[in-house]
């Protein structure tokens, strides 16, 4: 078993994290921004976690034969699941978190803004152009990987099922809920400490357990499910695995895994980036006010040894993978945004470690690019700087 990580620890190794990104004031979400992620990982996480309560609760009254009868299918969201309306309820309220509504934490908001660009799989239907837009996408995608995981590890067992492997598929379902509730906790705690130290990107927040408490429920309630199930048929059971074992694994793993990663995801989406097509008609584009023309700049003339030209492919090889004339670093050196110098003369930070360069913040003379423009080529660079 993974040793766990004391909250000292886990505070200190992420200063170490924090001080190696060196990552400016100016990249970061705003405090608004980032309340707005925050409710949305809350209200989302308590959407997932009133399904699987709910849905629990069903198979339980269906294994029984009460109240539900054996014609329900109760890894379906439906009236006939949840009669009392209880998963709709916490739809409505994550739905009223997301939306442009006045009282909304998100209200006046882009989608992009916050990271909300095309719905993923398999709500990719959805199509993302505003804040109402993007609340319809993260529930069609919790309700989606809810209710496929219910269809792994709840199956469809035939009822009356009696005291002994009740128990067991009951186990089976709370051990679920309880590993999705505990990720997400785990993973959102960790991306809200990283906002507010200047980070846009989940990658940091989505392996480590820097809390010491998710790896701690995983193994629980892994237990839990393989003590329970020790006498029960697991045959009648129909869930993951035909072994004690494995079903307290294959359980505690779709919680995690395929469940609770992918809704973290879903929830707390990383900017989409730029092709390298939006970034070139932004630096060379008509619009004076954001491209990098005037005097003594880069289209006419050279500055710092970098002159843009009318042709894309030119205009690529000038910047990407190019020394710098102000820094030991390249322009831009695919894959890894923080060295990249370019970045570093968007944001101003040019004159900071890594870059230790000179000049002025670009563009020269003009408004400086938003945070989510920026956000947007550094996630073009770090996704390999493509010349698409």
């Amino acid at each position: 078993m993974p040793r766990l990580i004391t909250a000292a620890v886990a505070a200190a190794c992420m200063a170490i994290v924090f001080a190696a990104l060196a990552v400016p004031a100016e990249a970061q979400f705003s405090a608004d921004e980032q309340k707005c992620r925050a409710a949305i990982g809350k209200a989302g996480s308590k959407y997932a976690s009133a399904i699987g309560k709910t849905l629990a609760k069903c198979h339980k009254g269906r294994n029984s034969e009460k109240n539900f009868g054996a014609g329900v299918d109760c890894n379906a969201i439906s009236p006939s699941s949840d009669p009392k309306g209880k998963i709709g309820k916490a739809q409505d309220k994550l739905l009223a978190t997301m939306d442009d509504g006045e009282k909304s934490k998100c209200s006046g908001f882009d989608p992009i803004s916050v990271g909300f660009d095309t719905c993923p799989s398999p709500c990719e239907v959805v199509t993302v152009n505003t804040m109402d837009d993007a609340a319809v996408c993260a529930s069609c995608v919790i309700g989606s990987l809810m209710t496929t995981a219910l269809d792994t590890v709840a199956g469809t067992p035939t009822p009356p099922l009696d005291k002994t492997d009740g128990k067991c598929h009951a186990a089976i379902l709370k051990g679920h809920e309880g590993v999705v509730k505990a990720v997400l906790k785990d993973r959102f705690k960790c991306q809200k400490a990283f906002e507010k130290n200047g980070v846009h990107s989940n990658d940091f927040c989505a392996g480590p357990d820097l809390f010491g408490k998710m790896q701690s429920t995983i193994d629980k309630n892994a237990t839990k499910i393989r003590s329970t199930c020790e006498t029960a048929n697991l045959t009648n059971v129909d869930s993951c695995d035909a072994t004690v074992i494995g079903l307290g694994d294959c359980v505690t793993d779709d919680a995690s895994a395929t469940t609770a990663d992918p809704i973290f995801d879903a929830l707390n989406p990383d900017f989409p980036p730029f092709t390298w097509t939006e970034i070139y008609n932004l630096f060379t584009g008509g619009d004076v006010s954001t491209n990098c023309a005037g005097s003594f700049c880069h289209i006419g003339q050279a500055a710092g040894g970098m002159a843009m030209t009318g042709v894309s492919g030119d205009t690529y090889d000038v910047i990407v993978g190019t020394n710098s004339t102000q820094s030991s670093l390249l322009r831009v050196e695919a894959g890894d945004a923080s060295r990249s110098y370019l970045l570093h003369k968007l944001n101003g930070s040019q004159g900071d470690p890594p870059a230790n360069g000179t000049g002025t913040q670009m563009p020269q003379g003009k408004a400086v690019y938003d945070a989510t423009t920026r956000a947007r080529i550094a996630a073009w660079i770090d996704a390999g700087a493509p010349e698409n």
